[in-house]
Order: C-alpha cells, then structure tokens, then sequence
C-alpha cells in the first residue's frame, strides 16, 4: 500500500453558543469546501441517522502534484441544556482511485458512531 492514500475516519466535537444551528454548521462547511482546490461535489444534503438530523455531504478534491482525495463529511448539533450547542463532525477521507471499495467502509463506520450524552 505504499504511496496510496490510507483511508481514515476522525470524530471532532466543537462548542458553540446555544444559538448555534445545523444551518450554521452547513455554512461553514460549505465555506471550507470552498477554499479546496478542484472540488467536485458528490452530493449534500440532509440524512437521519438513529434519530439524528445530520448534514452529510461528499466530495472529491485534488491538489496540485498530490492524488485526489474523496471525503464524506457528516456535521450533527447537538443541545447542551440550552447553554451551548456541541458540533460533532465525523470526516471519512480515501483516494480516489480506491474510493469504490473503501468509502460504503467509511459510510458504515460513520453510521457505527454512538452518542451517550451525559
């Protein structure tokens, strides 16, 4: 596998003020996408998962000189007691050229996230 990109799955929570909203949350992924170089937009939209709203979105990117890389974005709000709101984010990313087999893996493990909330 070596010189391939090794696909890879990362869970980050940000706290946000608790007028924070999942559109808020979108926004800036968008501005993110935004700034990569030769996007291409997969898809995005909204999907529910064990209960949950989610904004999921895919998409592929290259930068110059590197393989182009897939990522599946998934972007949760989450109510702390009305005093703040969480972000949970969960980013899948593979190469391209191995993005057939591996991203319905990073979709399943997305899917596999659990919160207990306490």
């Amino acid at each position: 596998m070596e010189g391939r990109f090794r696909a890879n799955v990362v869970v980050t929570v940000q706290r946000f003020g608790s007028d924070f909203t999942l559109e808020a949350a979108q926004a800036g992924l968008e501005q993110r996408k935004a700034a990569l170089p030769e996007l291409e937009e997969l898809g995005t939209g909204e999907i529910e998962v064990e209960g949950m709203t989610w904004i999921a979105s895919e998409y592929g990117y290259t930068q110059p000189g590197r393989p182009t890389v897939v990522q599946a974005a998934r972007y949760a709000v989450i109510d702390r007691g009305g005093v703040a709101k969480d972000v949970l984010e969960i980013v899948g990313s593979c190469g391209a050229e191995s993005a057939e087999d591996e991203i319905e893996t990073v979709r399943a493990i997305q899917d596999s996230v659990s919160l207990t909330l306490t």
